[in-house]
């Protein structure tokens, strides 16, 4: 029976060569997306909200700035025009305000996104600008403790987190869904760049702690840009993440930083250093080899066969004779003797 197995491998051995050759072609060529993750301290950030998910912000002491004139604010109306950058503007401190959370809203698909733009003044200061080009969609809210109601604070909406003194320090943590990038093109017109950072690639994983093992890691450079929308991301496949400041004054030898944490899927992570075109960062062709699930579970059992061949001692009777002859001695072995042959 094992004469007939190995030979049955055998006459099948070109087969599963090039299956294992298209297995291998398939897994280089393949589109298969990778779990990522990003840790980076830098002075800008751009992001643009999902759609389909509500955001809400804590915002803790913040100087809120909007063209809508918030009744349920009035008596917290004060001039803050060079930080809502027009006396057209109407700015309130939120200061000893019990909770504050800022809503933005959840947007239908297809319709302009809520975009913010997030910055660090030389002071430690915190600069937030929120707005969507959709004049007719949701406006932002905001809420507390003690009100009776949800304020409408509009679509375009300035926070600044000010730093004056150690006591008024304050942590700053703002969870998001979405996408954008970290950092911005260096320039001269801006000095505003990513600090420090690693970008790491994961493969699924039973067997490791959280469902991954970790690929391979890419160190920043001061001056980078890392898209967070990068590859060819489906906008299906939102990155998460969250941003973290203590807002406190700083001094001239240290620069005032944020560190961002990002974590989603996608086949490469897109990384612009210096302005130029930029490059995919995404596993090595051993690493997609090695890493891939079907392949490292196909090559086992393939090998596993083919090795069959040299384990057993009767596999040095393949080479005689055929599929056929090997098969019809198998028969006569185990077939039953008729009465007249007895």
């Amino acid at each position: 029976m094992w004469n007939v197995f190995l030979l049955s491998l055998r006459t099948l051995q070109p087969l599963l060569v090039l299956a294992m050759l298209a297995m291998v072609f398939w897994a280089v060529l393949s589109r298969q997306p990778w779990p990522f993750s990003i840790d980076a301290e830098t002075e800008h950030l751009s992001l643009s909200l999902a759609r389909g998910v509500e955001t809400n912000w804590r915002i803790d002491g913040a100087v809120l700035c909007s063209r809508t004139s918030i009744d349920s604010l009035k008596d917290r109306s004060i001039d803050k025009s060079k930080i809502c950058a027009s006396s057209r503007w109407n700015a309130y401190s939120l200061s000893g305000l019990a909770e504050p959370v800022m809503v933005v809203p959840s947007l239908p698909d297809k319709t302009p996104a809520y975009s913010a733009s997030i910055d660090m003044s030389t002071d430690g200061s915190l600069l937030m600008q929120l707005r969507t080009d959709d004049p007719a969609g949701p406006p932002i809210s905001l809420s507390w403790a003690d009100a009776e109601a949800p304020s409408t604070i509009g679509q375009d909406v300035i926070l600044e987190f000010s730093a004056t003194t150690l006591e008024s320090a304050r942590r700053v943590l703002l969870p998001f869904v979405g996408s954008g990038s970290i950092g911005k093109d260096v320039s001269w017109k801006d000095s505003a760049i990513l600090r420090s950072g690693r970008v790491s690639l994961y493969t699924h994983s039973d067997d490791a702690a959280g469902g991954r093992a970790l690929v391979d890691t890419a160190e920043l450079m001061p001056g980078d840009r890392v898209d967070l929308s990068s590859g060819r991301q489906s906008d299906d496949v939102p990155i998460k993440g969250f941003i973290h400041v203590d807002v406190t004054p700083r001094a001239e030898d240290s620069p005032p930083i944020m560190r961002v944490v990002a974590f989603g899927e996608s086949e490469s992570v897109h990384i612009v250093r210096f302005g130029d075109q930029g490059y995919d960062f995404a596993p090595g062709i051993m690493a997609r080899l090695s890493r891939h699930d079907a392949i490292s579970t196909w090559a086992v059992l393939i090998l596993s066969l083919l090795g069959l061949m040299a384990v057993y001692r009767e596999g040095s009777e393949i080479g005689e004779g055929t599929l056929r002859e090997s098969v019809q001695r198998f028969r006569e072995r185990f077939r039953k003797p008729k009465p007249d042959e007895e």
